[in-house]
């Protein structure tokens, strides 16, 4: 479980002023690591900007594996962490492009 606020990791049971619930939103029940991220995710629920999460996933290319960092926008959040995908089953197709002098590899959209 991720702290909705700054990302970290939580590991146990979490307290009752660490949780916000909330049934008119989606997810009902918020879980932070401290009171002071449940209140800064409050006030920053008010600024209402967008926010990204890093996703690291896996990537194939030739027969190569490599970690592929997916960003994903979230609400109003502040991760302060990137964390695994929990889908490392799902391989993602890599294909090489060429921009300028260097060479990227990208993940292949159907």
């Amino acid at each position: 479980m991720l702290c909705e606020y700054c990302g970290r990791i939580i590991i146990g049971k979490v307290e009752k002023d660490k949780q916000l619930v909330n049934v008119c939103q989606r997810p009902d029940i918020r879980n932070f690591c401290s009171k002071e991220c449940k209140d800064n995710w409050c006030y920053s629920v008010n600024n209402n900007k967008k926010r990204s999460v890093i996703a690291w996933t896996l990537g194939a290319y030739l027969n190569k594996y490599f970690f592929v960092q997916k960003i994903i926008n979230v609400g109003p959040s502040l991760p302060l962490f990137s964390h695994f995908s929990k889908n490392l089953d799902h391989i993602e197709k890599l294909k090489l492009i060429k921009i300028g002098d260097s060479r990227i590899l990208t993940v292949c959209h159907p």
